[in-house]
């Protein structure tokens, strides 16, 4: 008997086609009727959606660092080839696409447009949502102070009834609890919930001779620039592009327009204050010092006057022409030698001196090498985090010790860099020493006098050098070049994206048709199970 059932079963399974094909003949009312209905669902989805609209910019990134890049002659020229101090100075796209999206940029954006603040009215359950951009005929509004502590979302649904005479507002916040469901008889209307007192009135588009049914979501900027950040899509064509496309879908082609571009400005600006501070902070550092080289420089020109007259020294370039003429050579390398010893050990007085601790280094337009160029894109990083962190902020905690740590190995570089300036120094003058050896009659006071020159001459260059970066960030302070050119200002598509009302309806009723044959081929299987059950328990009688 079990093997009678088990075969049945089997049986059940091998349900013939075209018995099946015969049924579905029989049952093609089903399978229409679910194709009307699915291709009337998707009629009225086309007509409810909100159709969304591709918005695009695209800018160019501007070589702001290309100034400054002018030679210098004597020692320092030589100084920058052993020091390596070239390379491109080009933006990396890549970094410029991150400084754009930033947190901070953002929500600037968020709270200059009040895009915190969404807006929509719907007329009935068949027509699809009227979005507002600075056109909404209500406005409910919180507190800038209130708004950023939001930590969820607050949804208004405000009824007007014809001539404003009755106002109904119902609010919700988290998982959908309602926190306020009241009536009010005029505006401004004051709606108080747990999270804040929330404004809300009429605006110059309000028309009191019709109803509204009007929503309102209300969130922190915050939170709203996280969803504008995974919104926004930016890119470069190439990795050795410095061209950036931005892209953004919008139910409002404006207030897309108005992200993208204002998104730009402020990256400019900001970008722009970044170069104005790291110039002030190159001059404060570049007058300090100066003031001590002049100092220096006076000390100098008095010890040669003060020897000249203790001597009395009339001519003392002719004087020492013959031991210039012998050692010209080995002199004119150790100048090199100690201008370079004394830009290392200025270097290093400024990363050890505590009030220029997360300073950028005042080189970098002269000095791309790594660990300065790291050091100092570190330092850019801490001071942006610095505007924009509050409180104990990790990131800013992080991005500090690793200054701290990049900056001992940096002071241990240039100690080593420095040592061995000191030591090619040493040999040099031992050359030096040996030429002097040989020139027997050359009296001591000319070389005395050839070392007061030579003092000279090394503050002299280090002092034109300085001069020269203070000149160059002098000219970053005065100008105003903004980092990304616009190529193309914000623009949106003509048609909406995604799928047409025709295709839709044809893709619903597609659905619908699956959908039908599939139930048609479950209630047949399921009766055919049925009657041969019903049989073996016959035959079982029998």
């Amino acid at each position: 008997m079990e093997k009678q059932y088990e075969d049945l079963i089997k049986d059940d399974e091998r349900v013939g086609m075209g018995k099946f094909l015969r049924y579905l003949l029989k049952c093609w009312w089903a399978v229409a009727a679910c194709v009307v209905i699915f291709a009337a669902l998707g009629y009225v989805y086309s007509k409810i959606k909100s159709e969304k609209y591709e918005v695009m910019a695209s800018i160019i990134m501007n070589d702001t660092d290309s100034d400054g890049k002018g030679t210098l002659g004597g020692g320092l020229g030589s100084l920058f080839s052993s020091f390596n101090m070239g390379g491109a100075s080009y933006k990396l796209v890549e970094d410029e696409i991150r400084r754009i999206q930033s947190r901070g940029n953002l929500e600037e954006v968020v709270k200059m447009l009040n895009l915190n603040s969404k807006n929509w009215s719907k007329s009935g359950m068949l027509k699809p949502k009227v979005w507002y951009y600075n056109d909404a005929p209500l406005t409910v509004s919180l507190p800038a102070a209130v708004a950023d502590t939001l930590s969820a979302a607050t949804k208004f649904r405000i009824d007007v009834a014809e001539g404003g005479k009755e106002i109904h507002v119902k609010a919700e916040q988290p998982m959908g609890k309602t926190v306020l469901d009241q009536t009010y008889k005029a505006f401004p209307i004051q709606a108080k919930t747990p999270r804040g007192t929330f404004r809300i009135d009429k605006s110059v588009t309000y028309n009191p001779s019709e109803p509204l049914t009007f929503y309102n979501v209300t969130t922190s900027p915050k939170i709203y620039a996280e969803s504008l950040y995974k919104d926004l899509d930016m890119a470069s064509p190439t990795k050795k592009s410095n061209i950036i496309y931005m892209s953004i879908d919008e139910v409002r082609p404006d207030r897309g327009e108005d992200i993208l571009n204002n998104l730009v400005a402020i990256y400019n600006l900001r970008s722009i204050e970044t170069g104005h501070e790291e110039a002030r902070a190159a001059i404060d550092f570049i007058d300090e010092r100066m003031v001590e080289l002049y100092q220096q420089l006076q000390n100098s020109e008095k010890s040669i006057e003060t020897y000249k007259k203790a001597n009395n020294i009339v001519d003392p370039e002719a004087e020492a022409e013959y031991i210039f003429k012998k050692k010209g050579g080995a002199e004119t390398a150790i100048v090199e030698q100690r201008t370079k010893a004394g830009v290392s050990q200025m270097i290093i007085d400024f990363l050890r001196n505590e009030n220029t601790r997360y300073s950028l280094i005042p080189f970098t337009s002269d000095a791309p090498e790594a660990p300065i160029q790291a050091y100092n894109e570190l330092a850019l990083e801490r001071l942006r985090l610095e505007q924009n962190a509050k409180g104990n902020n990790a990131s800013l905690k992080g991005v500090t010790a690793q200054m701290d740590a990049m900056r001992a190995n940096l002071i241990s570089t240039m100690e080593r860099e420095l040592s061995a300036t000191r030591i090619a120094i040493g040999d040099l003058e031992k050359v030096n020493h040996e030429s002097e050896s040989r020139i027997g009659q050359v009296p001591s006071i000319e070389r005395k006098l050839t070392e007061l020159y030579r003092n000279q001459t090394i503050q002299n260059q280090i002092y034109g050098f300085m001069l020269q970066k203070r000149e160059e960030n002098q000219l970053k302070l005065a100008r105003e070049i903004p980092a990304g050119r616009i190529m193309e200002k914000a623009y949106s598509s003509t048609e909406p994206k995604g799928l047409g009302g025709k295709i839709l309806i044809i893709l619903f009723g597609f659905l619908g048709g699956i959908l039908g044959v599939g139930g048609l081929y479950i209630v047949y299987w399921y009766q055919n199970r049925c009657d041969r059950l019903a049989s073996a328990s016959l035959d079982e009688r029998d």
